[in-house]
């Protein structure tokens, strides 16, 4: 089997929950990385500081380090956040990723897009941000790219302090805190190391121009998964309240199609709840 070509990659958002990760196992693949952090950089990682938001920053760390690819994961999907700092969500969320392709593009450097599930149909400020940012990367002619649409992600990252919802499962489980999880809204979950897996393979086999929805095909609710995950510890879950008029209706499916389409890796919804299983008890 040929030797994979290594390549020099930037990597925004990288001591995000998912970034770390993804920077992990970019670098046991033997990749030349360079990371990007906004406020809290991680002790171990040589990340360079970035406001992603600020045209000047991203034109000269870019031209400086020469990237083949970047793969821009930095944003802030917080629901309350979005919603209460509007302009500021735009500019992170939406014009960035813009600004990014425009260089991206006048540099010839490829560009993995890290969006958001289901932004066919947004209904919120981040999803709409992600949706205008996806249109504006696919018109965009000359720009060779990859967007990739992960769904709420499980799985262990080296970033356990981020207040997502994987690592309020790992509080619960080490006794460091009490959570109810949501048992109303259900969605397709993510694997956080399934992206990876379809990015390092769109790179190694030079695919490109592809909009990539990344999930399992089953529908689970948070409450579900971590019942399904803390069970197996012997750990107890509690359900949210539930508010008069929440919506139980399941969220639209996510067309997993391309994953066959381009023969990259799929996962059922027990083989992503063994691997976490499997991780959690690694670690």
């Amino acid at each position: 089997m040929p030797l994979q070509e290594k390549h020099r990659i930037l990597i925004t958002g990288a001591n995000s929950y998912f970034g770390r990760r993804l920077y992990k196992e970019f670098s046991d693949k033997g990749h030349h990385l360079v990371g990007t952090f906004a406020h809290n950089n991680a002790d171990n990682l040589n990340l360079r500081k970035l406001d992603v938001t600020k045209q000047e920053q991203l034109f000269d760390l870019i031209t400086k380090i020469k990237p083949q690819i970047i793969v821009h994961n930095a944003a802030n999907p917080g629901f309350i956040w979005n919603e209460n700092n509007p302009i500021e969500a735009k500019l992170l969320n939406e014009t960035a990723p813009i600004m990014i392709a425009d260089i991206a593009r006048k540099f010839n450097i490829k560009l993995i897009f890290i969006s958001a599930c289901l932004t066919d149909n947004p209904t919120d400020r981040y999803a709409i941000a992600k949706k205008n940012a996806e249109e504006y990367i696919r018109r965009l002619d000359g720009l060779i790219y990859n967007i990739i649409r992960p769904n709420r992600m499980i799985g262990c990252s080296p970033n356990t302090t981020s207040p997502r919802y994987f690592n309020n499962i790992l509080r619960m489980l080490y006794g460091k805190d009490v959570f109810q999880f949501d048992n109303v809204a259900s969605f397709q979950p993510t694997y956080i190391r399934h992206p990876i897996e379809v990015m390092l393979m769109l790179i190694d086999n030079n695919m490109y121009g592809n909009t990539i929805y990344v999930a399992v095909p089953e529908q689970k609710t948070e409450y579900e998964i971590a019942r399904d995950i803390l069970n197996h510890f012997n750990v107890k879950v509690g359900t949210k309240p539930v508010l008069a008029g929440q919506n139980s209706n399941p969220t639209l499916t996510g067309d997993l199609r391309p994953l066959n389409d381009l023969g990259l890796p799929e996962y059922t919804y027990p083989q992503i709840l063994d691997a976490t299983i499997k991780e959690i008890k690694q670690t």
